[in-house]
């Protein structure tokens, strides 16, 4: 049996609204936050690398990665929208923001 072509639509559109997690990379180098304002969506990992030679960290209302020694990474899987600014809590003149959609 066929099914109505209405619902063949309606199965189609409905796996357009899934969306696939990806992986956004911020190096910190320079003592700044490369790129320090980044777009994701929620289910996104976002993977922060200090390339300096001194600890850095990501820290923000609801996340803290702590020290991020030289040549580590940190990472955070984005889990509600919203507009996020982050700082390091040891330098902070670097500050980055995420829009989670």
């Amino acid at each position: 049996m066929r099914a109505p072509i209405g619902l063949w639509a309606v199965l189609v559109l409905s796996g357009c609204d899934k969306h696939e997690p990806h992986t956004h990379h911020v190096a910190i180098r320079d003592m700044q936050f490369v790129p320090a304002d980044l777009s994701v969506s929620v289910g996104d990992t976002i993977v922060w690398t200090n390339e300096d030679i001194v600890p850095h960290t990501v820290t923000a209302a609801g996340f803290d990665s702590t020290a991020i020694e030289s040549k580590q990474q940190w990472r955070h899987v984005v889990a509600v929208t919203g507009d996020y600014s982050y700082v390091c809590s040891f330098h902070p003149t670097m500050h980055g923001t995420i829009t989670a959609r």
